[in-house]
């Protein structure tokens, strides 16, 4: 019975650490959306961040990499970086577009414990709507009026419909009680007129 008790105690003594080591990965503003001007022929610069969190209580290795359409837009102001236990803070890159258009993609924040086999990403979205500021704004990007135009349109339609409807319904109002007032030959007694 003793073997049993001090076999289960040093099975749990093993497995205890390695539970109460587990790595945390948090980060703050998972998904942006921002929208922005840019004009023809022009560079659209501007920083974004994302907020890193070291929830441990051991220092993490952080590495932030920009993916698919962000790889060649995105330049991270510290790329790779040891991260001190209970330590929070933003990361700041900058994003650079050179056209207008819809931009989708993720930035990758990666945590690393003591090991390299023990390691957490989690995504950052970023979407970027870039208007051209020169377009004239009835439009969308394939040269056709955009959806917010023809509701509108469609709208005001109905509303003018709707609207001559009701003069047209006032006017015979008006005209049927001019009409039973004119009726007859002034006779009320309802005979004929001598």
């Amino acid at each position: 019975m003793t073997k049993k008790v001090i076999l289960s105690l040093i099975l749990a003594l093993l497995i205890v650490p390695t539970v109460f080591a587990a790595l945390t990965a948090t980060i703050g503003n998972p998904r942006m959306v921002l929208y922005h001007n840019i004009s023809s022929g022009e560079i659209l610069e501007f920083e974004n961040s994302v907020t890193v969190d070291n929830k441990n209580d051991f220092d993490v290795i952080i590495n932030i990499d920009p993916a698919g359409v962000w790889e060649d837009k995105i330049t991270v102001s510290e790329p790779e970086f040891v991260m001190p236990a209970g330590e929070r803070r933003p990361v700041t890159y900058t994003v650079k577009i050179d056209e207008a258009g819809y931009f989708e993609g993720d930035v990758i924040v990666s945590f690393s414990g003591g090991n390299e086999t023990n390691t957490l990403s989690l995504a950052q979205e970023l979407v970027v709507i870039a208007s051209d500021s020169n377009a004239s704004g009835l439009g969308n990007e394939n040269g056709g009026l955009g959806a917010g135009i023809i509701i509108s349109i469609v709208a005001l339609v109905i509303l003018l419909i709707l609207i001559a409807i009701l003069a047209n319904r006032e006017k015979k109002g008006k005209k049927g009680k001019k009409g039973k007032k004119g009726k007859g030959n002034g006779n009320k007694s309802g005979g004929k007129k001598k």
